[in-house]
């Protein structure tokens, strides 16, 4: 396969137990090591409510972020085993203001719901 960051190609290893498993890994093992992603979580106090965000780098990255929907979609999953029906809001940048707060605000208030937000970076 050829790694969508570096472009280099690389092999996995095929024993006949994995022989016919689909390979989602679209990122070589070097680009893995070197793109470590630490999901930082930021708390944010609403009126009554609070606002949970999630982020996985700490500044803008150049290339496709859908190499990273794996895990994306991991923290999803235990967002929902913690608790069902949550306001999950998916956001490739999330920038703090004053505006967002007020609409968050009334997110919360109006679904009476901790709102979750995640995003690639903050």
């Amino acid at each position: 396969m050829r790694c969508l960051i570096c472009q280099k190609t690389f092999y996995f290893k095929r024993t006949l137990k994995n022989l016919f498993d689909l390979q989602e890994d679209l990122i070589c093992d070097k680009c893995k090591k070197e793109i470590s992603i630490n999901i930082k979580v930021q708390i944010i106090p609403l009126d009554n409510r609070k606002l949970i965000n999630f982020y996985f780098f700490d500044q803008k990255m150049f290339y496709d972020l859908d190499l990273f929907s794996n895990e994306m979609y991991q923290l999803i999953d235990t967002i929902n085993k913690i608790k069902e029906n949550n306001i999950i809001l998916l956001y490739d940048f999330f920038k703090l203001t004053e505006n967002v707060l007020k609409e968050m605000e009334k997110v919360a208030t109006l679904t009476d719901e901790i709102v979750y937000v995640i995003s690639y970076f903050a």
